[in-house]
């Protein structure tokens, strides 16, 4: 297990533009000298079998920006080749390279420490490690209760047959498991709970070297064989030293976080969903979520980190319909632990290794060149002479963005993703806007679009070659008398 695992790769983030256009009341968005007006997004969406629904509103209007900033740093032909843009929108990446390389420094200690195998076999018997083969008669769920019988009986004829010598070649020949069935039916090792509730239990009724009697779970009639200490004495060994080291870890966080005095405020989830719903509202905002040795942790900086983070989509989506216990114990946490730790690799004078800032440095202008190619954008492809003028290369890259919004929402060409640290860039770049007011218009618009075309469609269709009977009268109320 590695420190990476707390690491802001289980987090991520990021937002759109600010909403700022106010009193324009016929434009939703802007991206440079570009305007994504009201009644462009409500014929996008009305004309679309997309829902007529706000957040789908804004997630367009997003990608349109993203897109049109793309075309304005195409048609100037600017890679965004600022290092330290490249820096500040890759720093999740750089963060868990430094906290990899603090690992690899202070785990040392841990992996030279030798394994104590004093009473391994007794853990092992004892069921602290568990290890089995098996064979699965497979029951498909709802299957009538004769096939059922049937699968049954099949599984009890063949435990008859089984013995130690010969389990794994019979798996080989009868198991249904594609997984394990290849390896005789091999599971290796593995932990409590890591099973079903069934097949656990049954294993653990078992002695070592034991077969059991056909165990009904949710995938049907299993047949298992506990292996023997001395048959897996060295996967025992191994799994052991896996969680010495775990236990060398836990103790070494638990330390840090110990000494570096995190205390989580009470109303840090109610913080950290209104950041994901707003993250750049939250740019400048000081509220502490977390107080640490070295300087407390805002709202600040977890919108300005999550807007770079990968899982961005996904936290804005769900953070805020998660309960605050999991928000602070799974998400909170693991922020401000990385950080932490970061804080520390920085103390201990641990600097990013050379040939992966350059890796990170290519990852992300190949980004730039995707999404360029992607949209058919690239400046080569708007001035193949090298002469045309800015402007007319910016009016042809803004053009096509437009013409592949259309085969977009027509489902015509393939979406093109702008990753979180590359819109984190173009928007810290250049000039964007979002108005919320012109999304709620823009929804308006494209509910009248959607309205008016379902009554075309409805209209153009030939009526019915099928006699339809007419409604039966209603019954009567009760208590009133019959017509």
């Amino acid at each position: 297990m590695s420190l990476l695992r707390y690491s802001v790769a289980i987090l991520t983030l990021g937002l759109g533009a600010c909403d700022s256009l106010g009193a324009h009341a016929s434009v939703v968005a802007k991206a440079g000298a570009r305007e994504l007006s009201v009644d462009r997004l409500g014929n996008l969406i009305g004309q679309s079998a997309a829902p007529v629904r706000k957040d789908v509103a804004r997630s367009i209007a997003e990608v349109w920006v993203d897109y049109q900033l793309l075309a304005e740093a195409a048609a100037a032909g600017d890679t965004l080749g600022d290092l330290k843009l490249v820096d500040e929108t890759m720093a999740p990446v750089m963060q868990r390279a430094r906290i990899d390389a603090l690992f690899q420094e202070v785990s040392k200690a841990w992996k030279d420490k030798p394994l104590d195998s004093t009473g391994l076999e007794g853990r092992y018997n004892n069921g602290e490690f568990l290890a089995a083969r098996h064979i699965l008669i497979p029951v498909t769920q709802g299957s009538p209760p004769d096939s059922v019988s049937k699968f049954q009986a099949q599984a009890s004829q063949l435990a008859k047959q089984l013995n130690a010598g010969n389990f794994a070649a019979m798996a080989q020949k009868f198991s249904k498991d594609p997984s394990s069935a290849q390896r005789g039916g091999d599971l290796g090792i593995f932990p409590k709970g890591a099973m079903v509730p069934e097949f656990e239990r049954g294993l653990l009724n078992l002695k070592p070297g034991e077969i059991s009697a056909p165990i009904r779970t949710s995938f049907g009639y299993h047949l298992i064989r506990r292996a023997t200490y001395p048959e897996v004495k060295a996967e025992v060994a191994k799994a052991a030293l896996g969680k010495q080291l775990a236990a060398a870890e836990s103790t070494y966080l638990a330390k840090l976080e110990t000494d570096g005095k995190i205390d989580i405020k009470n109303d840090a989830a109610l913080t950290a969903k209104a950041v994901a719903i707003d993250l750049e509202g939250h740019f400048d905002d000081k509220t502490v979520i977390a107080t640490m040795k070295g300087g407390d942790y805002t709202a600040a900086m977890l919108a300005k980190l999550m807007r770079t983070l990968p899982e961005k989509n996904q936290l804005i989506t769900q953070l805020p319909q998660l309960p605050d216990s999991i928000i602070i114990g799974r998400f909170v946490k693991a922020v401000v632990r990385a950080e932490l730790l970061s804080r520390e690799a920085d103390a201990k004078g641990i600097k990013t290794d050379t040939a992966l800032v350059g890796n990170v440095h290519r990852a992300f202008f190949n980004m730039v060149k995707g999404a360029w190619n992607g949209l058919g954008i690239a400046p080569a492809m708007l001035d193949s002479a090298g002469k045309a003028p800015a402007d007319a290369k910016l009016k042809l890259a803004a053009d096509r963005v437009e013409a592949f919004m259309d085969g977009l929402i027509k489902q015509q060409v393939q979406f093109v993703e702008v990753p979180p640290p590359l819109e984190a860039a173009l928007r810290m770049k250049y000039k964007s806007s979002i108005d919320k007011a012109g999304i709620d218009r823009a929804v308006e618009k494209a509910q009248k679009v959607r309205t008016a075309a379902d009554s075309a469609k409805a209209k153009s269709e030939p009526p019915s070659a099928v006699p339809v009977p007419a409604p039966a009268p209603a019954a009567p109320a009760p208590g009133t008398k019959k017509p």
